[in-house]
């Protein structure tokens, strides 16, 4: 009868080097403080919004929500048309004062105005026009030489801020004037045409 091999004790066979292995890298997952690796940035504070700002925004982003699931224009001009006339009851003088948002644009003309744009909610700007043509009658663009051009030419895209200013009446049965060519960038990615009097970097 033949004689029985001997086992190999367990730490030597490959299953327990094995689990040695999976055992380290797991433990080593995480940094020095046995904190998970994977760590959610600090959300930045902001600061609140007037409440002239925070209609204009439920306005405009209900507005954009319903445009979403139109199914041709004339939906989608009616969902404008409501839009608008609650636009202009909310806004009868056409002012804001100390509004909140990030700046979009920093950027001047081929005469050197300056051309800026901030957005106050997704898919929602305020801003000068950036063209001497267009800019003819609302003289929005900052001239060069002011402080209001020096403050806004130190800011960076993606800056908070605070701002006032003036929207301008519309024609044709818009509320205000606003620079998208089509009628679905009107409801869906509007651009309204703002004079800043006043900004200020938070």
């Amino acid at each position: 009868m033949a004689a029985t091999k001997p086992k190999k004790p367990f730490y030597k066979s490959w299953i327990f080097w094995l689990i040695v292995v999976v055992v380290t890298i797991a433990f080593n997952s995480g940094d020095k403080t046995g904190a998970p690796t994977t760590v959610k940035a600090a959300a930045q504070p902001s600061a609140p919004l007037p409440e002239p700002q925070l209609q204009f925004v439920r306005t405009v982003s209900d507005a954009q929500s319903k445009a979403r699931s139109a199914e041709n224009d004339m939906q989608r001009g009616g969902i404008k048309a409501a839009r608008d006339k609650q636009m202009c009851s909310q806004l009868q003088t056409r002012s804001a004062k100390d509004w909140i948002g990030k700046v979009e644009r920093v950027g001047a003309n081929s005469d050197g105005k300056g051309v800026f744009s901030v957005e106050i909610a997704k898919d929602v700007e305020v801003k000068t026009w950036n063209n001497a043509l267009s800019d003819a009658f609302h003289k929005t663009m900052l001239e060069p030489g002011t402080p209001l051009f020096d403050t806004a030419a130190s800011l960076k895209k993606g800056q908070m801020i605070k701002f006032s200013g003036t929207f301008f009446s519309a024609s044709d049965g818009d509320c205000l004037v606003e620079s998208s060519l089509s009628l679905s960038g009107k409801v869906k990615n509007p651009e309204f045409i703002f004079r800043f009097t006043a900004i200020e970097a938070l």
